[in-house]
């Protein structure tokens, strides 16, 4: 009986490497995008360095091949804006390690202020409403009493766009102090929004004086009376 008993079968050698290979393999994998986050962080996300001098052209040139494209008139002022905002969430993670098209605004600002105030600049143009002149022959228009339809927000205009345009060059260049810039180009509240705005600064010094001199409604000042009709009373 002894004779029809045979020793186990060996294993081959290489069995072991190829399952120590096959671990190794799996850890990298499953790490990685824990390292490439990290790697991300240590290039400048978290110290807030100046991007190098060659990121910085890179993108300067994107810049200004979307400002050619907004001039030719292939792009208006809202897909000018939505091809800038692409381009900040691109630096923000090429440059700073900040993977800004998976973040809320409010996030986003924790990480890296500036960023997030030029993309609300840049929301600013791509909800802004259309002008007037731009209308469709179907669109809205004045009612019957002057007052203008309402409005998603203010008009666009080529000011506007070059506004955010700078914002974005201020951006890459690193010489945005994270100051909230007034959207649009004007301060709230320092003038006329849209057509139903206050009377303020910006308003013509022709249109201030008529508000100065027209019927009471209750906020301005009363007309001015004659001096034949004081001395008649």
């Amino acid at each position: 009986m002894s004779a029809d008993l045979s020793a186990p079968v060996q294993a081959a050698a290489g069995w072991p490497l190829l399952g120590a290979a096959l671990v190794a393999v799996s850890a990298a994998v499953l790490a990685w995008p824990l390292l490439r986050r990290a790697l991300r962080t240590l290039r400048g996300g978290a110290s807030g360095a100046v991007p190098p001098a060659r990121l910085a052209v890179v993108y300067e040139r994107r810049i200004g091949a979307i400002e050619g494209r907004w001039e030719a008139g292939e792009l208006d002022a809202r897909g000018c804006a939505l091809a800038l905002g692409r381009l900040v969430r691109d630096y923000c993670a090429e440059a700073r390690g900040v993977d800004a098209a998976a973040l809320h605004l409010r996030d986003l600002r924790a990480r890296f202020a500036p960023a997030a105030t030029v993309i609300e600049r840049l929301y600013a143009l791509e909800f802004a409403a259309e002008p007037a002149a731009g209308r469709t022959a179907g669109a809205p228009t004045l009612r019957a009493h002057g007052t203008p339809p309402a409005q998603d927000g203010p008009p666009l205009d080529g000011a506007a766009t070059r506004g955010a345009l700078r914002a974005v060059r201020r951006l890459i260049a690193g010489t945005d102090g994270g100051q909230r810039p007034a959207a649009l180009g004007a301060s709230r509240g320092s003038g006329p929004v849209g057509a139903r705005g206050p009377v303020g600064a910006c308003t013509p010094a022709s249109a201030r004086a008529a508000h100065a001199g027209a019927a009471p409604t209750g906020r301005g000042p009363a007309p001015t009376v004659p001096a034949a009709v004081r001395e008649a009373r």
